[in-house]
């Protein structure tokens, strides 16, 4: 199956990896960090339609996203599909964690990485086996891991340059990474009228 984003109106929406037999599954006007649940039988996506960003769950079958966890960012399902690993805080005003949290209730089961500083649009979490956690940090360039049983996270690229925009770990293990620069440019307007 295959997720997208339209841009008629915003919505979560599905089809076939070709791109035939397209399906709206339910409108969202913001929905980021879209992920499949193992199974296929569910979407999660990080939004702020009900405030504060939170991550919601929708059914591939379609029908209205319900809030599994507010202020829970960037959900990535376990290999089992029973717990979601991502951006965690108490509240508005706590620090981000790296936390992971049970699919159904939204209720933590872990919170690690205290401090943790998230880079904005690129990223993400995916799980390298049900026990261990993949995440980038604000620093881009590298990948992290932390096991959801405690102590440090650990880096597992050494890149000194370009950032990683995405990863995902194919079922054999292996790490595949597409990694660049973000060009952008400025222009000063001056004596305008």
């Amino acid at each position: 199956r295959k997720l997208g984003v339209t841009t008629r109106q915003q919505a979560v929406a599905r089809a076939r990896s070709d791109g035939s037999s397209p399906r709206w599954l339910g409108a969202v006007n913001d929905p980021m960090w879209l992920t499949m649940a193992p199974d296929g039988s569910v979407v999660y996506f990080t939004s702020s339609r009900a405030g504060a960003p939170a991550t919601f769950r929708l059914s591939t079958e379609g029908g209205e996203p319900v809030r599994v966890a507010p202020l829970f960012e960037r959900a990535a399902p376990s290999p089992d599909g029973k717990w979601l690993a991502g951006i965690f805080r108490a509240d508005l005003q706590s620090p981000l964690k790296v936390g992971v949290i049970d699919a159904t209730t939204g209720t933590p089961v872990h919170v690690f990485a205290e401090n943790y500083a998230a880079a904005s649009g690129s990223g993400g979490f995916a799980w390298a086996d049900q026990n261990t956690v993949l995440f980038t940090t604000v620093e881009r360039a590298n990948l992290w891991k932390q096991s959801i049983r405690g102590g440090a996270p650990e880096k597992v690229t050494s890149f000194s340059d370009v950032w990683i925009a995405r990863y995902a770990l194919s079922a054999d293990g292996m790490l595949l990474l597409s990694r660049g620069t973000a060009l952008r440019d400025a222009v000063l307007i001056s004596n305008f009228q």
